[in-house]
C-alpha cells in the first residue's frame, strides 16, 4: 500500500495517531477537573437552595425536679471509725513572742481540736515580760543620761579650746 492509498481509505499514519492521542489526553486532563468543579458547584447551589428551614418554637420553662430544704449553718463534729494514718493538711509551729510561765491553756488546744483564727490559745504570766520591759526602759534611760553627760562635756571642751 502506498501513501495515496492511506489517504484514499483514510488510514492514519503513526505520527498522526500519536498527535490525536496526545490531544485527547490533554483534553481529558482539562475536562475531568472542570467537570468535577462544575458538578461540585451545582451540588452546593442545590444544597443551599433546598436547605430545610428550622421551625422557630418558644422553649417551655421546665421546673427542676428537686426537693428543697432550708439550710441552717452549724458546726458538726465528724466521727470516722477507720484504721490508718491521719496526716494534717497544715502543721503549725507555735512560737511565743515573749518568754514566761504559761498560766492558761485553751481547752480546745488538744489533739484533733479546732481553734478558729484570732482565738487565744495560751496565756503567759505577765510579770516576766513586764519586768523585761522595765529593765529595757531602765537601760534606755541610763543610755540617755550618759548621752546627756557626753554632750555637756563636749560643750565644755569646745569652750575651753577657743
Amino acid at each position: 500500500m502506498n501513501q495515496t492509498d492511506s489517504k484514499k481509505y483514510n488510514y492514519k499514519t503513526g505520527n498522526e495517531r500519536t498527535k490525536i492521542k496526545r490531544f485527547f489526553n490533554k483534553l481529558k486532563r482539562v475536562i475531568i477537573p472542570v467537570s468535577i468543579l462544575v458538578f461540585g458547584l451545582v451540588m452546593i447551589f442545590l444544597l443551599i437552595k433546598f436547605k430545610p428551614q428550622a421551625e422557630k418554637t418558644i422553649p417551655k420553662t421546665l421546673a427542676p425536679l428537686v426537693k428543697v430544704q432550708e439550710v441552717n449553718l452549724r458546726d458538726v463534729e465528724m466521727i470516722v471509725k477507720q484504721w490508718g494514718t491521719v496526716t494534717p493538711k497544715v502543721e503549725v509551729e507555735i512560737v511565743p513572742q515573749v518568754s514566761g510561765k504559761i498560766v492558761w491553756v485553751n481547752p480546745k488546744f488538744k489533739a484533733g481540736g479546732f481553734i478558729r483564727a484570732d482565738e487565744v490559745i495560751l496565756k503567759v504570766d505577765k510579770r516576766d515580760y513586764e519586768l523585761a520591759v522595765q529593765q529595757a526602759n531602765s537601760v534606755v534611760a541610763d543610755a540617755q543620761v550618759n548621752l546627756d553627760i557626753e554632750k555637756a562635756e563636749a560643750e565644755v571642751a569646745i569652750r575651753e579650746w577657743r
